[in-house]
C-alpha cells in the first residue's frame, strides 16, 4: 500500500491510494 501525502501551500491537501484509487482533497477558503 502506497500513500502518498502532498502539502499545498494553500491549506491544500491531497491523499491518493494506490491499492484502490482513493483520492482526498481538503481545501480551506481564505478570502
Amino acid at each position: 500500500m502506497v500513500i502518498d501525502l502532498i502539502e499545498s501551500f494553500d491549506e491544500e491537501y491531497t491523499v491518493r491510494s494506490s491499492e484502490g484509487s482513493l483520492v482526498i482533497s481538503k481545501n480551506q477558503d481564505k478570502n
